[in-house]
């Protein structure tokens, strides 16, 4: 019997693509095995010699994409500066946000038959290690305050970019803002860097905080207008 979890034919890897597209597209609820197919150019015969529910494929699909979330930690060079590698952390973490882990672990959220793979867990734990090894290199240098927390730093991190890629496509509708073009995604990457930064940082003075909290303020305005 064929195996999909390390997909090798070109129909087992389109499978795989098929079904992350559909369950980031439309939710894991209404994906059906026939679509599966459908977007795969296979026949459902082809689906079905797997051998696999909706649910295991979705859990391979869950374990690829923590692979791939895994992989952008690993380029990060955890030996230089500790304020650049959370900065390269926080810009990883957003990029796959914006890709398609914030939306695939949402769908867990809301079926609990939905059990994620153990690469899920391990590598959120391998990302509060690395926050944890930049904070404590950043304390001795005095650049972060003796109360940041590895713990605390990632679930802020999580809520505010998870939270702004799942609002990003509607954002526009009610502020004008344009938080989906190229250098529009170039724009908020900096400043939700700089926001999260913030919130460990000794050497920031109240003036440069003030400055980048207005500077949100203002953007939607002659920004907005300059991206159209």
């Amino acid at each position: 019997m064929p195996s999909i979890a390390r997909p090798r034919s070109k129909a087992a890897q389109r499978i795989m693509d098929a079904a992350q597209e559909l369950f980031v597209g439309i939710g894991f609820e209404a994906t059906k095995m026939e679509h599966i197919a459908r977007n795969a150019g296979v026949s459902r015969q082809t689906v079905y010699q797997y051998s696999l529910s909706k649910g295991e494929i979705y859990r391979l699909v869950l374990s690829r994409a923590a692979q791939r979330y895994r992989e952008a930690l690993d380029r990060v060079d955890q030996q230089q500066d500790p304020r650049k590698v959370l900065a390269d952390i926080i810009s990883a973490m957003l990029d796959e946000y914006i890709g398609s882990a914030h939306l695939l672990l949402i769908d867990v959220a809301l079926h609990e038959q939905i059990i994620p793979p153990p690469i899920v867990r391990k590598t959120a734990l391998a990302y509060r290690d690395a926050i944890g090894r930049a904070l404590a290199r950043g304390q001795e240098q005095g650049v972060f305050h003796a109360r940041a927390s590895a713990e605390v730093f990632q679930a802020h991190a999580i809520s505010l970019l998870a939270g702004f890629s799942l609002s990003r496509r509607t954002l526009p509708v009610f502020t004008d803002v344009d938080c989906v073009s190229t250098k529009a995604l170039a724009f908020w990457k900096n400043y939700l860097t700089a926001a999260l930064m913030m919130m460990v940082e000794t050497d920031a003075p109240d003036r440069k905080k003030s400055d980048q909290c207005n500077e949100f303020m203002v953007w939607f305005g002659p920004y907005s207008q300059e991206l159209q």
